[in-house]
């Protein structure tokens, strides 16, 4: 949704009351009714028999981006003279007797009858009828959804937010409403600004290949009575369209350096993959990805062999034909520089081909033309996944395979996973949804989610961290496709803990 500030449609963002924080978007609601503050008093609202009668009330720590957990009140009928009855006219005739006339009229109970409350503009949410003598009157329900509704659809600069009641009765009176019960905490709805054509978005649209990541800051939270809020959890909403293949594995965290691809050198990649995590017995494979680092344009051949030996032990690629190949060509950076810039590159195979879990295999990479550069990450970063067993190996322009080290280390990896069309076993997410607070110790906050057409509800919990500096919304993706992330709305506790 994109939204110019001042646009009635502002007032649809879900959760319009978690952007007080933002002046602009939030005076932006032009649809919103603005209620004034009012000053609590002890002599009561008097009522309209017959019609509804506004009954403004003040509840001091209440804010305007409040999520209202739970809240009770008391209806107070405040004691007074009932209403007095004009007496009837009967006449009776007995007979032929002379006609008398009686004046009759009822003493009525004191209190209110036939009452109903709603907060505007919602529906009716508690009535009683008969008679509500004076004294104190529980209402009892939580009617916190209708003050989350109402806060939406209202504006409050004073600080204190006042709940506009309507109330029905059938006769007249006096009431107070106090207030008991009340637990919340408070939101912080998401915006982006367009400097390009002045409007504010609630959403954001991303263009996604296998393993991209794209951080999305979020507004920071400004501190509640001098200390920095508790992040409870951050929800969103996601909707989006992804292929049917998937990333077997993680590329991890680059270890800094590379490994050259062109015509004089050429990079195999050997694996074994692992039986106990693969429900099916291995993977239709249909390509990979790998991250490269160019400066100018280059192609690249890629092949999948089987391994030379006869054993499930991995030796040197073999030579005969290969199980599937592919060639891509690789554009120069947009950039025009000339200068070295990093990306994922999805490559997709001629025909895909079938990898039994347990068996080695090889992914040879050489260079055609122009040189690109494969990334490598360390043994250290090599985590529990489907790959049981792997190696790396470099090949100068002769027949010998050599291990690619980094110093001491023979484990060096690649940062290249294989990609496959899942069955109903072994699936994996289209997205993982993280949240970076800035504290390395904290976490992992994270969700998974296989987003369609149709917007469906992510919640991240976070416990209570702090995000001094803002956190940031990390979407990593195990497919490619399009997503949009909307409605993502900061939740945090209250300075005193509530609730």
């Amino acid at each position: 949704m994109a939204v110019k500030t001042g646009s009635p449609a502002m007032a649809l963002v879900k959760g319009g009351r978690g952007l007080a924080y933002d002046v602009a978007a939030y005076e932006s609601r032009d649809q919103v009714m603005i209620i004034p503050a009012v000053t609590i008093t002890l002599a009561g609202t008097a009522l309209t028999p017959g019609q509804e009668t506004e009954v403004l009330v003040p509840l001091p720590g209440l804010r305007p981006n409040a999520d209202v957990k739970a809240i009770r009140a008391t209806l107070w009928v405040l004691p007074g003279q009932a209403a007095t009855q004009e007496p009837s006219t009967v006449r009776v005739r007995e007979g032929a007797g002379a006609e008398r006339t009686f004046a009759i009229a009822a003493d009525p109970r004191p209190g209110l009858s036939n009452v109903s409350i709603r907060l505007a503009p919602g529906e009716v949410f508690w009535s009683r009828s008969g008679v509500l003598e004076p004294g104190d009157h529980p209402i009892p329900v939580d009617f916190a959804a209708q003050v989350n509704a109402y806060l939406d659809a209202t504006a409050h600069h004073e600080g204190t937010v006042s709940l506009r009641f309507l109330i029905r009765t059938d006769t007249p009176g006096q009431v107070l409403i106090r207030f008991g019960q009340l637990v919340f905490t408070l939101l912080q709805t998401q915006t982006w600004p367009n400097d390009l054509d002045g409007t504010l978005r609630a959403d954001r649209n991303l263009t996604l290949g296998h393993h991209s990541e794209v951080r999305l800051p979020l507004s920071v939270i400004a501190p509640l009575d001098g200390h920095p809020p508790a992040l409870a959890r951050i929800v969103m909403e996601v909707s989006g369209r992804f292929g049917p293949e998937r990333s077997l594995e993680d590329t991890g965290r680059p270890a800094g350096e590379f490994c050259t691809l062109d015509v004089d050198h050429a990079l195999a990649r050997g694996l074994v993959l692992d039986p106990a995590g693969l429900p099916a017995g291995g993977v239709r494979c249909t390509g990979f990805s790998i991250h490269l680092r160019q400066s100018g344009e280059a192609e690249l051949y890629a092949e999948l062999q089987p391994d030379a030996g006869q054993g499930d032990l991995l030796s040197a690629p073999a030579t005969g034909p290969p199980l599937t190949k592919a060639n891509v060509v690789l554009a120069a950076p947009p950039d025009g520089t000339g200068q070295p810039a990093e990306r994922v590159v999805s490559v997709r195979f001629d025909e895909p081909t079938e990898l039994r879990a347990g068996l080695p295999y090889w992914l040879v990479i050489k260079g055609v033309r122009g040189a690109a550069q494969a990334g490598l990450r360390a043994s250290a970063d090599v985590s529990p996944g489907p790959v049981l067993e792997e190696r790396l190996r470099i090949n100068r322009g002769g027949r010998m395979w050599k291990q690619v080290r980094r110093g001491g280390d023979d484990r060096t990896r690649a940062r290249m996973s294989l990609i496959y069309v899942p069955g109903p076993d072994d699936g994996r997410a289209a997205l993982d949804v993280a949240v970076d607070t800035g504290d390395p110790a904290a976490g992992p906050f994270r969700a998974l989610a296989d987003p369609g057409a149709r917007p469906e509800t992510l919640a991240i919990a976070l416990g209570g961290v702090t995000a001094p500096d803002g956190a940031v919304l990390v979407v990593r993706s195990n497919a490619a496709g399009e997503c949009t992330i909307a409605g993502v709305i900061q939740e945090y506790a209250p300075a005193d803990g509530a609730p």
